[in-house]
């Protein structure tokens, strides 16, 4: 009876382990859950910051092709005014280049 009896209050001791262990693990699956919606709330973050940079970075694109297009221009008047236009510098000239030749856009474009 002694050995039923001790039997019986291990098993019970053990059923309160596997409980606490148990109860252990589902918190911890809840906190990594959280942490979980955590990381894909902030790669959403992310993903929105990305494009708001890659739209601002097409809008200085667009800027800078028409800056370049307004200096082409000047050139050009410039050189058509002749001699009255020898007043008009002529530097922009050295920074024109078309899109064909800016093989990654203003990104890749420096000032000699």
């Amino acid at each position: 009876m002694e050995q039923l009896t001790a039997t019986v209050k291990q098993n019970a001791e053990n059923a309160r382990q596997a409980s606490n262990l148990a109860l252990s693990a589902s918190e911890t699956a809840q906190k990594g859950g959280k942490v979980v919606d955590n990381v894909v709330q902030t790669m959403r973050d992310i993903a929105g910051s990305s494009q708001k940079i890659a739209d601002i970075i097409s809008v200085i694109d667009g800027i800078a092709f028409q800056t370049n297009i307004l200096a082409l221009n000047a050139a050009v008047e410039a050189a058509r005014a002749g001699e009255q236009g020898r007043a008009l510098p002529w530097w922009p000239v050295k920074y024109v280049t078309w899109p064909a030749q800016r093989p990654g856009g203003t990104r890749n474009q420096e000032p000699d």
